[in-house]
Parts: C-alpha cells; structure tokens; sequence
C-alpha cells in the first residue's frame, strides 16, 4: 500500500511538473507569413520554384493561364492567406496525371514533441470544385509516421465553407515530428482544394485530475514529513 501511495505521489508531482493545465502549441502553420517553409515528396507543379506562388488569398490568384475566379474567396481567418493545391497543372515528367507514390503535396519542418504525450492535430480543408466533378477528393493527414483517421472527401466552398479537422495522437517514444498531408487522388479533374490553419498541441490533463494528484502528492508529502518528525 505505501509502494502504491508513493507512486501515486510520483505521479501527481510529475503531473505538476510537466502536464500543466492549458495547451502547449509545437507547431503551427497559417500561410500568412512569407515564405511559407514546407517541401513535398514531388512537385505537383510543373515548376517547383512556383511552390510559394499557391499560397493566395483566392483562387482568382492563381499564377496560371487561367483562373479559378473567386471558388474560395477568403482563408479560414477571412483577410489572410490559404495553400492552394492546384491538381490541374502540369507535370513536366508525368503529363497531366499525379505520380500515385508521390501523394505528399505538404510536408511540415520538424518539430519537437515530448515523448508519452498525447497531441491533437487539426487543420481545415475546402474543395474548389463542384461535387459533380470526379473523381473526389481523398486526402489523409500522418504524423510521426501514424496516418490520422480515414480519408477525407471535403465539401465545397460554396456549400460548407471553410471545414474543420481534429485528430489525437500518442507521441510515444518520438522527440520530434513532422506532419504529413496526403493527396491519394491521381487524376488533375476535379483536384483542387485549399489547406489553411494548421494546429498541433498538446492535450492537457483536465484540471480536476491535475488538482487531485497535485493534492494526493502533497498529503503523502506532508505525512512523510510528520513521521520523520
């Protein structure tokens, strides 16, 4: 019994310690700031140095020779920026289709994470495109090697606006990570779409646990103190 009260006090200090009671943002990408820092497993433009070119704050921005018009007319904030994945430009190796190996249209920089710990990844996605445009869209976020959820098919701009995505992973023995977006859809019809917001913190224990080990640690601390007295 006094093993099971000691660990429980191990825990509750450790709780104080490292797991405080609101959220720790590691990483965060809005697309406002310029140059974006990403990179992708293969260029789905048929000029990489275009890569910051898809980061607008319309479609009608698109650097193409033709346009969008106004399909997502704003980012999630409304007046900021949004990526753009663009999957009816050109390959110059691979004519019009998207090489189905290389489906990683963004990749994050690396960033630290604490091992054990548990993390929610969001971010929010919209279709440029009308539904009736085939084939739809599939898109799948991974981190730290882990594939979050099933596969995504977002609604329009039009219809749904800007939709919000949130998923929770374990770090386990990880000490950093990377977030990976899939595209798994191969063919330019109908494949475009917007990322904006995107949001990895850590989940907080809820502030009734923390106050409660926080206590059960200093009772076993006191009473220690007592008995050596």
């Amino acid at each position: 019994m006094r093993r099971f009260i000691l660990a429980a006090a191990t825990l509750g200090l450790s709780v104080m310690g490292f797991r405080p009671a609101g959220a720790a943002v590691v990483f965060q990408e809005n697309f406002d700031s310029h140059p974006v820092t990403y990179s992708t497993n293969d260029p789905y433009w048929s000029d990489n140095t275009k890569a910051n070119g898809y980061i607008v704050q319309t479609t009608a921005d698109v650097p193409l020779p033709w346009s969008f018009g106004t399909e997502i007319s704003s980012d999630v904030s409304g007046p900021g920026h949004f990526f753009l994945f663009n999957g009816t430009d050109w390959y110059s190796t691979a004519g019009t289709f998207i090489p189905p190996s290389h489906d990683q249209f963004y990749i994050s920089p690396v960033f630290a994470v604490t091992p054990h710990t548990d993390y929610q990844v969001s971010f929010y996605l919209t279709s440029a495109n009308q539904q009736t445009d085939p084939p739809p869209l599939l898109i799948q976020g991974e981190i730290g090697g882990t594939l979050l959820g099933t596969q995504i098919t977002p609604g329009t701009y039009a219809s749904s606006g800007w939709q919000r995505y949130a998923y929770n992973w374990n770090s386990g023995t990880n000490t950093s990570a990377s977030l990976v977006m899939h595209d798994y859809t191969t063919t330019p019809v109908g494949n475009d779409f917007g990322l904006d917001q995107i949001t990895v913190q850590s989940i907080p224990l809820p502030s009734s646990v923390v106050a409660g080990l926080a206590g059960l640690a200093l009772c076993v601390l006191s009473r220690s103190r007592t008995k050596a007295a």
